[in-house]
């Protein structure tokens, strides 16, 4: 018995030497990279910070936007979930909670509920300032300034003011945000929470991007660091695990793309590659079911606004397969060199637009071509698309072109004096 007894502590002594090993080793790989942003290239961002050494006078236009804008943040309060007028199903302020766009109060109810369905009707107190999804994006795009402000500024206050942007928003026990999505996209008196909220935080890259990118400063501690793996490793578990997470990677249009790239890029942050490299795998059947092969999308074409939605699901399936490289596979050359379907997706989009300013949406009465900036310079650098084909787009929308050649370390043809800024939202 004493024999068995003795086995039995040396084996489970033995797992959990495994399992913190294990951990170890994954914290160990994260740790690795911890400089390098994962959407971002960081070999892309030093071709712009060498042309800006160089004097090209885009360049430094462009990097002066940033600054002033970066500048201007730095008086900002912190942005929180806590501060939201109506409470998750759970009563709790840390729970992140929203409601779509188009659901109300039922007039005919004392409690308003089961809310009711106005399709095509924004329910505006979606888009108030207290709500967690406007709270996500300004802070989004805040630590997307501060973080790339710094990297080519090299001004600490910008990183200081990005950590503690970051440490509100994830670790201060105070305003942190629990690392779920258990209450996203309620529908009050219908459910609580739905997959398709996970779409709310599609852009949480930028914000991984922005703590890899002040990493060279001292405003993350390794405490800090440690805490913020943490707070990613729970998450990754909840999107991977979980019933909505799980109901969120089943479906067939943008939701599905976005899940895979937001979960890869997570999983690549905390250092767990398997799960990354299993994300940006599915995403090659992603691409079979929703990419015909003359590159039109059905799914984003049956919508009410069909340009933005078929361009918002390219911008998807273009990070995945910027990521992809890290994980082993090349997306942008699938299924086969010759016809690539990433590749027939710009190339429908480009065509299109040139010959139509309305895709008959109903909400939709003019394309908004801004949106393809941030997708053009991989694209144009994986398939070598001629400036020509989209330089009229470049044109019309210098800001946004400006600091998305910042960021993709791409020589954009932009006027020198631009002085205003426009976050590229990639």
């Amino acid at each position: 018995m004493n024999v068995i007894f003795s086995t039995a502590i040396s084996c489970m002594l033995f797992f959990v030497a495994f399992i913190c090993h294990a951990q170890q080793d994954a914290e160990l790989v994260a740790k690795a990279y911890l400089n390098e942003p994962i959407r971002l290239s960081e070999s892309a961002l030093q071709q712009t910070k060498i042309r800006a050494k160089q004097g090209d006078i885009r360049t430094l236009s462009a990097i002066a936007s940033l600054d002033k804008a970066a500048t201007e943040l730095l008086s900002v309060s912190i942005f929180t979930i806590v501060n939201k007028n109506i409470l998750p199903a759970s009563g709790n302020k840390h729970d992140y909670f929203s409601f779509g766009p188009y659901w109300w109060p039922d007039p005919s109810k004392a409690d308003g509920k089961p809310w009711v369905k106005i399709d095509g009707k924004i329910n505006p107190a979606s888009r108030e300032p207290e709500q967690d999804k406007v709270a996500f994006k300004q802070f989004s795009d805040a630590v997307t300034t501060l973080a790339t402000a710094y990297f080519f500024t090299d001004k600490p206050e910008y990183a200081q003011k990005a950590a503690t942007l970051i440490k509100a928003w994830f670790l201060d026990e105070a305003t942190y945000m629990n690392p779920h999505l258990n209450y996203a996209q309620a529908i009050p008196g219908i459910t609580d929470g739905r997959g398709i909220g996970i779409i709310d935080m599609w852009y949480l890259y930028r914000v991984i991007d922005g703590i890899r990118l002040i990493q060279s400063s001292a405003a993350l501690s390794e405490v800090d660091n440690r805490k913020l793996l943490q707070w990613f490793s729970t998450y990754l578990d909840w999107l991977v695990n979980s019933p909505l997470g799980i109901e969120e990677r089943n479906t067939h249009n943008n939701h599905a793309t976005f899940y895979a790239l937001q979960t890869a890029i997570v999983a690549i942050y905390v250092g767990k590659h398997d799960i990354a490299h299993q994300q940006v795998k599915h995403a090659t059947k992603l691409l079979k079911q929703q990419v015909e092969n003359d590159g039109q999308q059905p799914h984003e074409l049956g919508r009410t606004r069909p340009f933005h939605y078929s361009v918002f699901n390219l911008q998807a399936f273009v990070g995945l397969a910027s990521i992809a490289p890290k994980v082993g596979i090349d997306l942008w050359h699938h299924p086969q060199a010759e016809s690539p379907t990433i590749k027939a997706a710009i190339e429908y989009i480009l065509t299109r637009t040139k010959s139509s300013q309305n895709w008959g949406g109903k909400q939709e009465k003019q394309i908004e071509l801004f949106r393809l900036i941030p997708v053009l310079p991989d694209l144009a650098r994986a398939y070598d698309i001629p400036t020509s084909e989209y330089q009229s787009i470049l044109d019309a929308y210098p800001t946004t072109t400006a600091q998305c050649a910042l960021l993709f370390g791409l020589p954009q043809p932009i006027a020198a004096n631009t002085s205003e800024f426009s976050l590229c939202a990639y």
